[in-house]
């Protein structure tokens, strides 16, 4: 179980063990590749890992590019990686 701390910032404890603040970015930037990565899933001839994968390439852009639309950093992958939609 999470637990949050929500009178202290970056206090956080899973099952009991607390989380250091590394451990929380690394979790927040693969809740968002993996978002990315179902989108590529649905749409692309991909394997899961492939697509999370390819998740993780988006944020790469974003932070690459900063200003960068999210929109525009997923057509740069698609582009890139020739991908193939189903």
């Amino acid at each position: 179980m999470v637990e949050l701390n929500l009178t202290e910032p970056f206090k956080a404890t899973i099952d009991g063990r607390k989380i250091s603040i590394r451990d929380m970015g690394e979790i927040a930037k693969y809740y968002q590749a993996s978002g990315y990565a179902e989108y590529f899933y649905e749409n692309y001839k991909l394997t899961m890992v492939c697509a999370i994968d390819l998740g993780y390439e988006v944020i790469r852009q974003l932070n690459k590019y900063n200003g960068t639309t999210e929109e525009n950093a997923i057509a740069t992958v698609v582009k890139k990686y020739a991908l193939e939609e189903r």
